[in-house]
C-alpha cells in the first residue's frame, strides 16, 4: 500500500484557493489506472484505503502550511 501511496502521489493536482495554490487529492481516475497496471483484485478494499492515506497525508500538509495560507475560522 505504501508503494502505491507513494507513486500515485505524485500524481495529485495543484488546486487553486484563496491563497494560491494547494495539493488536490489523488483523481480517482489515477487510482483506477493503477489498479489496472498492478491487477489489484479488490478496489473495494485498495480504494478506501488509499483515499484513508491521502485524507491524512493532506490534513498533515494543511497543519504544516504557513499562517498566512490558511483558512481562517
Amino acid at each position: 500500500m505504501a508503494r502505491a501511496f507513494a507513486l500515485l502521489t505524485r500524481g495529485r493536482p495543484l488546486v487553486a484557493t484563496p491563497f494560491g495554490t494547494a495539493e488536490g487529492a489523488i483523481p480517482l481516475a489515477e487510482i483506477a489506472a493503477y489498479c489496472g497496471l498492478f491487477g489489484i483484485t479488490d478496489p473495494d478494499e485498495f480504494v478506501p484505503l488509499l483515499r484513508t492515506m491521502d485524507e491524512a497525508y493532506l490534513r498533515t500538509r494543511a497543519e504544516q502550511a504557513p499562517p498566512h495560507t490558511k483558512k481562517k475560522d
